[in-house]
């Protein structure tokens, strides 16, 4: 490889992030979100609850009207509806709300499950229909209902969760963990499908169910990720890389 493809190839990484791995869609998606974000927090401060209502039924109406294969021009004209800033606007929203719904661990656990169901179920008979794997529920971007439902319930349950009635005692070191995986999150996230790659590579892939390999995958990722990401975080030169302030 000459110092032509090189450059050729880290401009195109540049253009579209996706070339280096999936993932990093989200990169540019954050990067969007934070140029539009002094707008849009003007107007959902600005707004009512019950405008911010309005724009969030749109929002989940064209999502849902995004899973299917309808031809509806109109939608061509309501863009500005659709996308990530639904989340961004979605979030503030929950968090200002207040009644025994949107406070509820419970209900926010029934939201999750309703969304986790209808992924699994529509992922599994829209591929036997198919006769090949059929992404329509699990979309790159998670642009649609089931991932909506399942980011507002994981986000009432994490919002409203009572963690020194549940941990007690162990309360004060759970509630760290959280914190610190929280700093680190973003870092993970770039970083976890390279680790995943090099497991596959190296020949880490057991043969057992995935309800057990998932968890395991995911306890060792994170867990070799956050010490590689403190190690970087002591080093000034690499500190930039780790995605901590």
């Amino acid at each position: 490889m000459n110092i032509s493809n090189i450059l050729n190839f880290l401009g195109a990484a540049l253009l579209d992030p996706t070339i280096l791995t999936v993932q990093f869609w989200f990169i540019y998606m954050i990067v969007g979100v934070y140029i539009i974000s002094p707008v849009i927090s003007t107007w959902v401060t600005a707004a009512t609850k019950r405008e911010i209502s309005y724009f969030l039924v749109i929002w989940l109406f064209l999502l849902t009207l995004n899973m299917t294969n309808i031809n509806f021009l109109l939608v061509d004209y309501l863009k500005f509806f659709t996308g990530f800033i639904g989340y961004f606007i979605l979030g503030y929203y929950l968090d200002i709300t207040r009644n025994k719904y949107l406070m509820s661990p419970k209900f926010g656990l029934l939201i999750f499950l309703i969304g986790a169901v209808m992924t699994m179920v529509g992922f599994i008979t829209t591929s036997y229909i198919d006769g090949a794997n059929n992404y329509l529920f699990i979309k790159l971007g998670d642009l649609t209902l089931n991932a909506a439902l399942e980011a507002t319930g994981l986000f009432i349950i994490l919002k409203n969760i009572d963690y020194k009635k549940l941990f007690k005692k162990y309360e004060p070191t759970i509630t760290k963990h959280i914190t610190t995986l929280s700093i680190y999150s973003y870092g993970i996230y770039l970083a976890n499908i390279l680790l995943i790659n090099i497991f596959y590579t190296h020949g880490f892939n057991i043969n057992i169910s995935p309800f057990i390999m998932v968890p395991i995958f995911t306890i060792i990722t994170i867990t070799v990720l956050l010490l590689i990401l403190k190690v970087f975080e002591r080093i000034p030169i690499l500190r930039k890389m780790t995605g901590v302030r």
